[in-house]
């Protein structure tokens, strides 16, 4: 090999990993700006956090928060609908910029993305169940059937640790339609959406009767690697405590409610 040769090698290489560098910097937030429009992983059936109105238009808790994120990066917002399955690997693929989605933040979540600190808000397992099932008390889902949403992170523990048959569905909308049709005993679920639930005249003949279990924050979450737009929305999460940002949003989205949960963290963020 000439002289010559290997000098051309060596400069296609640097040119190569100069380029591969200037890649290696270009991070999310630039991704977004140089779009105009923030993709945001939510969910669209999962009340009050996002759901779509009879217009079709969605909203809720997470997509008002999707909004302000928007509104601080100077772009539009684009909901592209996920589910507790889906979103993580949405998010891994490029789909989606971020997840807000009313997403728990679990250990084994942690090991995949990076998950924001503080969580804006906080939910627990419970289920829905007919009335006449009587049911009292976690251990007597032992043996029945349990419909439950796909990817929830709660649904393995109520199967190994009370004996539950759970019926996991692709969207919770299947699940609720299952426990109406007598497929299932109850539906182990979200315990927020499921209270929620009960304010609606057809689910009168219903009940969520256990005390709330596995209680984890509810979080925003972005890819591995994305330093710079996990240090702003960790900032935004912040300032959300700070400036009263959640504690109004819990009171548009749940009224009459207070989680101790905001209680706390306005209480550490103030």
């Amino acid at each position: 090999m000439t002289m010559l040769t290997r000098t051309c090698l060596r400069a296609l290489l640097a040119g190569s990993l100069a380029l591969l560098a200037s890649h290696a910097m270009a991070d999310a937030i630039d991704d977004i700006k140089a779009r105009g429009t923030l993709l945001v992983g939510g969910k669209t059936d999962y009340k009050p956090f996002g759901y779509r109105e009879p217009s079709g238009k969605v909203v809720g808790f997470s997509v008002d928060l999707a909004q302000r994120v928007a509104d601080k990066l100077g772009v539009k917002v684009e909901i592209v609908p996920t589910t507790a399955a889906n979103q993580l690997q949405f998010l891994e693929q490029g789909k989606v910029d971020v997840v807000i989605a009313a997403m728990n933040d679990t250990p084994e979540r942690r090991k995949i993305v990076y998950v924001v600190e503080p969580g804006y808000y906080a939910s627990g397992a419970s289920v829905l169940a007919v009335k006449t099932a009587r049911i009292q008390k976690w251990e007597d889902l032992k043996g029945q059937k349990v419909c439950a949403a796909q990817g929830a992170y709660f649904n393995r523990a109520v199967q190994e640790r009370y004996g539950a048959d759970i019926i996991a569905f692709k969207a919770p909308t299947e699940a609720y339609n299952a426990l109406r049709n007598g497929n299932c005993s109850a539906f182990v679920y979200d315990d927020n959406t499921l209270t929620l639930k009960l304010e609606e005249p057809e689910w009168a003949g219903y009940e969520v009767p256990l005390k709330s279990i596995m209680p984890q924050p509810v979080a925003m979450a972005v890819r591995l690697g994305e330093e710079r737009f996990h240090a702003l929305l960790t900032s935004l999460s912040n300032e959300w405590y700070k400036t009263g940002v959640i504690v109004q949003l819990e009171d548009k989205w749940f009224p009459g409610k207070k989680s101790t949960f905001v209680q706390d963290m306005v209480a550490k963020y103030r």
